[in-house]
């Protein structure tokens, strides 16, 4: 649920930057592209097995 929650929001701050200039598209912007990057940080990791 945290996931999909995160992705509706950058879904609202993409359409906030398209739909406004300045300042706030600004903002916009780069609240989307922190929780991006926050969303590919927060995924789970792989651990490689050892098959020796």
């Amino acid at each position: 649920m945290k996931k999909w929650l995160m992705i509706v929001t950058i879904i609202i701050q993409l359409l906030v930057a398209l739909l406004n200039s300045g300042t706030i598209r600004s903002l916009a912007e780069l609240t989307a592209f922190l929780l991006i990057l926050a969303l590919f940080l927060e995924r789970p990791r792989q651990t490689s097995v050892n098959l020796s």
